[in-house]
């Protein structure tokens, strides 16, 4: 007989940091340090117990949209999507608690690639405007030397980074808390031109602090031209913050940076390494997005196609 239990508040953390490692649908979104990072956004965590078994857990915020109050989990919530009568006990216990929280609905994100045959779940009516990508690219590593790797890219990847390479720009790879002081100087010049918003060291601090975190960046002589905040996950290596000196870009940094960034994951035997997004799709040479998508074609030749946003009616 199954004996649930919702809760909020009071969570074991030892029983959630286990369930994460054990899950192959886990996310680095999902998981109590990007719930700590992103609470003054509204993010808070669930979990779901079948009497003191931890059998599901989320992260969530809640998401206005077209007039509607969406209980919305990004990139979850983690379960075995592959067992129906979980996803029977997510959706009666996630309805209790929008009903009595005064949601209209619940969508779910979850970081798979097949489709779920659960229950009351449909394709969200918001699909085409998705919080987050439906395609991701994920470079496999596991098959891999670091002798292979550089034959996996396009060719004009792998021309640009010998290029780099020649032109005798370094690569450094670290944990070092200073080197925030760089990436905030960069990553805030890229804003002012790209008119998004800026990040304060405080706000940074607060996401190494509660993260594994590696800096990378390619310099110069004493000039710094790319810089990426990565968070190892469980097998997954991500690229979460990035930056580029505009002015030198005809160095072609960038493309050293992920390779090397490759490199250090297959030495340090991680699995994956997932350069984020594609929010365009490869015919869509008009899309303001297009530009970054043919960069991360040149190091993914195939995407990684989950199948985005659902809702629970």
């Amino acid at each position: 007989m199954i004996n649930t239990k919702f809760k909020v508040s009071n969570l074991d953390y030892k029983d959630i940091n286990d369930f994460i490692l054990k899950s192959k649908y886990s996310n680095y979104m999902q998981c109590p340090n990007w719930a700590n990072y992103r609470k003054n956004k509204g993010y808070f965590e669930i979990a779901i117990y079948d009497s003191e078994k931890l059998i599901i857990y989320g992260v969530a915020y809640t998401l206005f949209k077209y007039g509607k109050k969406y209980l919305y989990f990004p990139r979850g919530p983690i379960l075995d999507y592959t067992d129906e009568n979980l996803i029977r006990i997510f959706v009666l216990e996630i309805k209790k608690y929008i009903n009595n929280n005064d949601y209209d609905s619940v969508l779910i994100d979850p970081a798979i690639t097949t489709n779920i045959t659960g229950f009351k779940i449909k394709n969200s009516n918001i699909y085409s405007d998705q919080q987050y990508s439906s395609q991701n690219a994920i470079v496999r590593l596991e098959k891999y030397n670091d002798k292979e790797l550089l034959n996996l890219f396009e060719s004009k990847a792998r021309c640009y980074i010998r290029k780099a390479l020649a032109s005798n720009i370094k690569i450094v790879i670290s944990k070092d808390v200073f080197d925030l002081n760089y990436f905030i100087k960069l990553y805030n010049e890229n804003a002012k031109v790209r008119n998004f918003p800026h990040k304060t060291m405080k706000e940074l601090l607060n996401f190494i602090n509660i993260n594994n975190v590696l800096f990378v960046y390619t310099k110069l002589n004493n000039t710094i031209l790319n810089m990426s905040i990565c968070i190892r996950h469980n097998d997954c290596l991500y690229y979460v913050f990035g930056a580029n000196n505009k002015e030198k870009d005809l160095y072609h940094g960038s493309y050293l940076l992920h390779y090397k960034t490759m490199l250090y994951a297959i030495n340090e035997n991680i699995k994956c390494y997932d350069l984020g997004g594609v929010f365009c799709k490869i015919e869509d040479c008009n899309n303001k997005e297009f530009g970054l998508l043919r960069f991360k074609k040149m190091f993914c030749k195939t995407f990684t196609n989950y199948i985005g946003e659902l809702e629970i009616e």
